[in-house]
């Protein structure tokens, strides 16, 4: 499916049908998502659209519906961001009441078979493209608290700082892996940190955007990787099943992609090992 009546959206002319090759990542269901995220007190995603995009995948999971289970608005123009549509960067589908970027599951109806108190919080961040980066409300990560949980970080980044990976790793994860509240958790054994690497952009793009190119894209995985040994953080790598995959402008996936996204996240999530 593919909106209608929205200009700023660009569309390639194939159904979204997305099958990875070699790989088996299980279905989980909303409860089940519901459930690994619960192994922490705060669940956070910080980067730029296409983690945005992601979110939006782990909501469409959360609320079990495919045609608009993403869209978290109530503003009559996000009516039209159904299926795919969702995954459209016209402003239309950009529209949000705030819970999309803040929110406790209960707030959106969402993990009701967990009890209210006690469930994770979800904090969702863009990073800014004036700035470069967003501060973290570091006041609600404190694992010195007896019974906070731990903390989940998804982290991702590199268009808005020209595919530099020095300049990302400084702006983006720097500040996040050397502040003393993430250090605290992390000695406690209660901070899992993972670092989504960049995609493959389609070919169509690569006049416009030549430095977003698949292999500068390798190039950038690859020297991220190298800055983040020995951190700690996980490194998941989408590129292998993001090149050739339906987009809606050349950059930006579809449901298929984005769902299988999660699924992926969530699946690493669980066998992460947390204290307790």
């Amino acid at each position: 499916y593919v909106v209608q009546n929205l200009p700023s959206m660009k569309r390639e002319q194939r159904a979204s049908h997305f099958v990875p090759e070699g790989c088996d990542v299980p279905y989980m269901s909303p409860a089940k998502v519901c459930d690994v995220l619960n192994r922490f007190s705060i669940v956070l995603f910080r980067g730029d659209s296409l983690t945005r995009h992601m979110r939006q995948g782990l909501f469409l999971t959360l609320n079990n519906d495919f045609v608009r289970g993403s869209i978290i608005s109530t503003h009559d123009e996000s009516y039209e961001c159904r299926c795919d549509g969702q995954f459209s960067e016209a402003e239309a589908c950009r529209l949000n009441n705030g819970k999309f970027d803040h929110m406790h599951p209960h707030e959106l109806g969402l993990c009701s078979r967990l009890p209210a108190e006690g469930v994770f919080e979800y904090l969702g961040q863009q990073i800014a493209t004036d700035t470069k980066t967003t501060r973290i409300d570091w006041a609600k990560i404190n694992c010195a608290w007896p019974k906070f949980r731990g903390v989940l970080i998804v982290l991702q980044g590199g268009p808005h700082f020209g595919v530099d990976p020095e300049l990302t790793y400084k702006e983006a994860i720097l500040p996040v892996i050397s502040h003393m509240r993430y250090k605290q958790c992390a000695e406690q054994g209660k901070a899992v940190t993972i670092w989504t690497s960049y995609g493959a952009q389609s070919r169509t793009l690569d006049t416009k955007y030549p430095h977003q190119s698949r292999e500068n894209a390798r190039v950038f995985n690859d020297r991220i990787e190298e800055l983040l040994e020995g951190s700690g953080v996980i490194t998941l790598d989408y590129w292998n099943f993001t090149a050739d995959a339906q987009t809606s402008d050349g950059f930006h996936y579809l449901t298929d992609v984005n769902v299988f996204k999660i699924y992926y996240l969530l699946n690493l999530i669980e066998k992460v090992p947390l204290a307790t």
